[in-house]
């Protein structure tokens, strides 16, 4: 096998972003079928799907301008080592 996947850390990178952004898809999901389940109100359900898209979108006006003022390669890894940073105590735990 040739080109990126004919590397097995490759494969491996790439198997384990699939099941990050799969479990990220559902999540939304999955929170709501369980507010429906147990408060069974469409309001309970609209304010914490209200509660986690405001952050969201907070945090992204933010990102931006962050991007903007700073050096593109420091924009680009702190979000990449800013999750493995706080992976690294868990780690330490096993």
């Amino acid at each position: 096998m040739t080109g990126p996947l004919g590397h097995p850390r490759f494969r491996i990178l790439l198997a384990g972003r699939a099941v990050s952004m799969l479990g990220n898809a559902i999540a939304p999901v999955a929170i709501a079928f369980a507010v429906l389940d147990l408060t069974g109100s469409a309001a309970a359900l609209g304010i914490v799907l209200a509660a986690r898209s405001i952050p969201q979108v907070l945090f992204m006006l933010a990102g931006g301008v962050i991007a903007d003022r700073f050096d593109r390669a420091r924009s680009w890894s702190s979000p990449t080592l800013s999750p493995a940073s706080r992976k690294v105590p868990l780690l330490r735990s096993c």
